[in-house]
């Protein structure tokens, strides 16, 4: 079967057609995830994806570096960087606590939450996974969603309201998330609710910025903003001719100060140091830079570019070359 994936995999993921058939790719991915146990799943992801069996421990492209966490086991601290809870206590002792967005509560179940004490707008998501967050904020005061998986709720919080949301985190709180995903390093996380300031409640401008080390070493970032616009660069600002997860990458220039986005490379350079790959996210909003998470296994394993042959450039990094080609620059 793996052979078959990889057959595939060469005739569907080229840059030509790629587009044309990525929903069915979606949908064959759905099916083999619910058809495979274990391990099977990701090995053969991976195969699908580049059209040949993933090597974790001879890694030459990205998907590769990603495997060796997938297929090998995650280690005691990506466990423990991947809770959300703990996760703020690492960071705060190594890059300070005003990195650290306001947290208003942190309890094991929806009976815990005091809505009252909260403010009008605020953020509700799970220790324990990815994607399990909902915005609670006034109609009148909606801002763009900068999470495609976040649900929206009115405040003041209506009883109907109130009902769906005790569903979602009963929901999330019965999800062993490291079996939805095969994403190893979420297994074992204590599940829990937490609730955060509303970044967005100033009405400031949300950058997003995803920095990817290897190694310890700042290789390129994905910068994003609340319009959805997309850019790649290297580790100091500079543009990358690249496209990431297939979206069209902006042809402006990126929306972030060029002193901000150090400081973010400073701080990221910090955080990495204790893992052969991670993914820094950060953010900056209202000239306030903030940590929002470290992500081992991006886009649980499916991470790619426009052109291919960048996913290469992490396995040269990965080698200890720390120059990207001057062809993926503008």
């Amino acid at each position: 079967m793996i052979a078959v994936l990889g057959a595939i995999a060469a005739l569907t993921m080229t840059d030509s057609i790629g587009t044309l058939v990525g929903r069915a790719r979606s949908l064959l991915r759905r099916f083999i995830a619910k058809a495979l146990p274990g391990q099977s799943y990701p090995v053969a992801m991976l195969t699908f994806l580049q059209g040949r069996l993933p090597q974790p421990r001879s890694p030459s492209t990205v998907l590769d570096i990603i495997s060796r966490t997938l297929l090998l086991g995650a280690t005691p601290l990506q466990r423990r960087t991947t809770d959300k809870v703990a996760a703020a206590t690492w960071v705060g002792e190594r890059i300070g606590a005003s990195w650290l967005p306001t947290r208003l509560a942190v309890v094991d179940s929806f009976e815990d939450l005091d809505f009252a004490s909260f403010p009008p707008r605020f953020v509700l998501k799970a220790s324990h996974g990815s994607g399990m967050i909902v915005l609670v904020r006034p109609a009148s005061d909606r801002t763009p969603i900068r999470d495609d998986r976040a649900i929206e709720i009115d405040a003041p919080i209506r009883p109907a309201d109130a009902l769906l949301l005790e569903r979602l985190c009963e929901k999330w709180l019965a999800t062993d998330y490291s079996l939805k995903s095969r994403e190893p390093q979420y297994h074992g996380i204590p599940r829990r609710l937490i609730v955060e300031e509303d970044l967005c409640a100033q009405g400031a401008p949300l950058v997003e910025v995803s920095i990817y080390c290897i190694k310890g070493v700042v290789m390129c970032a994905r910068i994003r903003t609340a319009a959805r616009t997309e850019h790649m660069v290297d580790s100091q600002c500079r543009s990358l001719n690249v496209q990431p997860y297939g979206h069209r990458a902006s042809p402006d220039p990126a929306p972030l100060d060029e002193s901000a986005f150090a400081k973010m490379v400073e701080a990221a350079t910090t955080l990495a140091q204790p893992f052969d790959f991670v993914r820094v996210d950060l953010c900056e909003v209202g000239g306030r830079l903030l940590f929002s998470e470290l992500t081992h296994t991006p886009q649980a394993g499916k991470l790619w570019f426009r052109p291919r042959s960048f996913s290469r450039v992490f396995g040269d990094f990965w080698r200890g070359t720390t120059v990207i080609p001057a062809r993926y620059y503008r």
